[in-house]
């Protein structure tokens, strides 16, 4: 195979998988609360002096925040937060929920991710630090439990359940519904 069709290949296998960015746009605009410095259309230059983050990185994720449509461009090289995409990101509607969803994705599953090569080669396994994931892991269950339980309960009226038995699950929070 010549060398521009293994290109196109390559990428074209690349734009399946690039739904990872707008994952990676939320949870940096969510951890640094840029949504909300973007809430009236900016200049990255007045965001940088605001936070004091550098401008060419601030610039880097505003192209991305277009690219996957989080930001709008405005007149005057100046961006705003779409709020019809990201209003649970932002300022007192920001939903806790999703945040903790982004941080366990981003800081816990894709470093593991990235490392099972590592782990493959080393014959070793990642291991969980409860100090440092614990508590985003309680909310986000506690976020899946509060959708699942509805779902749990219909399913359990509906089947006619005399009993039922939580063995090795964790805390039984969904049995305590």
């Amino acid at each position: 195979m010549n060398e521009w069709v293994t290109a196109m290949q390559a990428r074209k296998w690349m734009k399946k998988n690039e739904s990872f960015l707008p994952g990676w746009h939320a949870y940096v605009g969510t951890e640094l609360g840029l949504f909300d410095y973007f809430a009236k259309a900016k200049t990255v230059t007045d965001v940088a002096s605001e936070t004091g983050y550098d401008h060419d990185l601030l610039s880097s994720w505003v192209r991305v925040g277009v690219a996957v449509k989080h930001l709008k461009k405005r007149p005057d090289n100046r961006f705003r937060t779409s709020k019809k995409r990201c209003a649970a990101l932002m300022g007192d509607n920001a939903s806790p929920g999703v945040k903790a969803l982004l941080k366990e994705v981003m800081e816990l599953h894709m470093p593991t991710l990235l490392n099972y090569p590592a782990y493959m080669k080393n014959n070793h396994r990642a291991h969980f630090d409860h100090e440092r994931h614990g508590e985003v892991v309680a909310e986000t269950s506690a976020l899946l439990e509060h959708f699942a339980i509805k779902k749990i309960k219909k399913m359990i009226h509906d089947q006619q359940v005399n009993a039922i038995v939580d063995l090795g699950c964790g805390h039984g929070g969904i049995c305590e519904n």
